[in-house]
């Protein structure tokens, strides 16, 4: 397939997975877009997860929450009342960050950042590129080698599969596989959309506390993959799930629209991918 062929069919893919979620949320066409064709996806897999109380102790480990402060659980209640007749609301409190969500430039780094509010919708959905690099053992660093020869595209949604498994125990701090910077500022500078990864975060917790305890303080030297796409205003979707399911799966377009939360640092997500 020539260069020109494979960018047609990569816009065709936008406008298929835009209309068909048009389409899906609004229950009816426009007869306006009626001559306009397009196909279902041939699959939906959902990244999300099941929130409860206990999902942030799960995906990063009690010790690792309990280190950070963030020790907390979930919560869920339910406000009910009887007359004159049964109902019910609830409120939840949920760790922003303990399960499958998405980062914004005020997360880390800049208090001043962008929020969540400030980015379009164009920022949360586009095609998207399978970068499996899960054979390699946890805790590995993912080199720019390998992410220069997966065939990404400037405005890439980059789903990046490490294989991340829970911590086990009580007493067991998370491993997992991030990204170089060699090859985070590679994927940052083409530039893709965003970066999406199974992994409880792009950032190395333990090379963090490295730098930090030889005196590092800068947001660069201390988080370089967030400095690397949150700076130039591309999102980080972390703890996705069921990325496996992706493997051998062509022609993916990837959908996070987290809710709309003013100010927000990052929000929990449901996203899916739909396949064609």
């Amino acid at each position: 397939m020539q260069e020109g062929e494979v960018t047609v069919r990569r816009l065709n893919l936008s406008v298929t997975a835009t209309l068909s979620i048009l389409v899906a949320c609004s229950g009816s066409v426009d007869h306006s877009v009626t001559a306009v064709s397009f196909s279902e996806p041939t699959r939906i897999i959902d990244l999300g997860a099941l929130v409860t109380e206990d999902l942030p102790q799960r995906v990063w480990g009690k010790r690792q929450l309990a280190d950070f402060g963030f020790d907390r659980p979930n919560s869920f209640e339910d406000v009910e009342a009887f007359e004159p007749m049964y109902f019910v609301d609830s409120y939840y409190t949920l760790f922003n960050h303990g399960g499958p969500h998405v980062d914004a430039p005020n997360h880390v780094g800049n208090r001043n950042g962008k929020g969540i509010d400030a980015f379009d919708l164009s920022h949360f959905a586009g095609p998207a590129t399978f970068v499996d690099a899960s054979h390699l053992p946890q805790g590995s660093v993912v080199s720019a080698s390998v992410v220069q020869n997966a065939e990404i595209h400037a405005g890439d949604i980059v789903l990046l599969y490490t294989g991340y498994e829970f911590p086990a125990s009580e007493d067991e701090y998370p491993v997992y596989s991030t990204l170089s910077q060699e090859a985070a500022l590679y994927l940052a500078e083409l530039p893709i959309r965003a970066l999406g990864t199974d992994a409880l975060s792009v950032e190395s917790i333990s090379e963090f506390g490295r730098k930090a305890a030889e005196g590092a303080t800068s947001y660069e030297e201390l988080t370089p993959i967030h400095h690397a796409f949150l700076t130039r205003d591309i999102l980080v979707f972390e703890t996705l799930f069921h990325l496996d399911e992706l493997k051998g799966l062509k022609d993916l377009y990837f959908v996070g629209v987290p809710l709309n939360v003013k100010g927000a640092n990052g929000v929990p997500v449901r996203p899916v991918v739909l396949a064609y």
